[in-house]
């Protein structure tokens, strides 16, 4: 196989562009083609064993420089409905992490909001270093967590508003149907209405989720409330990932209740341990919906601070760390 070929140059792969050659670092993942195998395979072909290949050539030449690291598609537009089980696991402190979860879901109010802050305290690292693991719950950080997660909280706490009334409506028409029918028939109408009511509340709450979601994440990420309420955004983000908010609010359903019975089955302890992961996984989700929408040509949402830009990138020439780069390079 060509990439396990490549193997030896997974941190260096040489792109030309105009006469000018670019290295890029550029992670080849084992379940997959990297970005550059995707976009330019034609760097790829040609023997490595016995005759010159890319990598070499180019390295002789002149105008080789360093750029910031390119990371391929994560996701490949496709959910991963297991793994946001399971990437809770990869922290040695996953313990600690999930009782922190689990004891947030407990404290009303103040307890979800600092949930919510260190919910997309996660999904802003995964987002800036796809590679890396997600940072586990800081003790230190608890009033950062409960400032960040304000905001998604209020976007929450408005829907719910808005929405109390609308299920007061159709459960008052759900009782007046029933009232208003004769006593003989009243049974077969009173489960029709029944029926209707929740299919009407069950096809509500998707449409309600279709907004919520974009609405929470931009108000996570920004941290800002001005910026929060883009109907732009919102509309487009649905355009794009529409299908996968629905699935994804299927599987949270079915899983939750599977959790919530294997929780109980535990003398009733293990569902706050089963909320604690059941919220991990929502927010994982949501992460991933948001990388499939930056890859079919979503709008990124302004974070509101930019990292640090990495060291050794910043001039195509000489510094220490790019000289030695390169000795690593030719040495391969």
């Amino acid at each position: 196989m060509l990439l396990n070929r490549l193997s030896p140059y997974r941190d260096r792969i040489i792109i030309i562009r105009a006469g000018q050659c670019v290295l890029r670092r550029s992670f080849i993942r084992g379940y997959g083609h990297s970005w550059l195998t995707k976009r330019r395979p034609d760097l790829m072909m040609g023997r490595l064993d016995g005759a010159p290949n890319p990598l070499h050539c180019c390295l002789s030449r002149v105008g080789v420089h360093f750029l910031p690291s390119v990371s391929p598609p994560l996701w490949g537009s496709v959910m991963k409905y297991i793994y946001a089980y399971k990437y809770l696991f990869e922290s040695p402190k996953w313990l600690t992490n999930l009782l922190a979860a689990s004891i947030c879901q407990l404290v009303p109010i103040l307890g979800q909001m600092v949930l919510m802050g260190y919910a997309f305290e996660i999904i802003e690292a995964l987002h800036r270093q796809k590679d890396a693991r997600y940072p586990d719950f800081d003790t230190n950080r608890l009033l950062d967590y409960l400032k960040r997660g304000v905001w998604p909280f209020i976007v929450q706490l408005i829907v719910s508003v808005l929405l109390t009334p609308i299920i007061a409506i159709f459960y008052s028409c759900m009782l007046a149907g029933i009232f208003a029918t004769p006593e003989k028939g009243r049974g077969a109408v009173a489960v029709l209405l029944i029926v209707g009511f929740y299919v009407a509340i069950f096809v509500l709450a998707t449409l309600i989720v279709l907004v919520v979601l974009p609405l929470s994440l931009r108000a996570g990420l920004t941290q800002d409330f001005g910026q929060t309420f883009s109907m732009t955004f919102v509309k487009d983000f649905v355009k794009r990932v529409w299908l996968e908010m629905i699935l994804q609010q299927l599987f949270l359903l079915a899983t939750s209740i599977v959790l919530g019975i294997a929780g109980l089955l535990l003398f009733c302890v293990g569902v706050y341990a089963a909320a604690g992961l059941i919220a991990f996984a929502q927010y994982h989700l949501l992460y991933q919906l948001y990388e499939i929408y930056l890859e079919r040509g979503g709008t990124p949402v302004p974070l509101k601070t930019e990292p640090p830009a990495p060291q050794g990138t910043g001039s195509p020439s000489a510094s220490a760390q790019d000289s030695e780069g390169f000795k690593s390079a030719e040495g391969i």
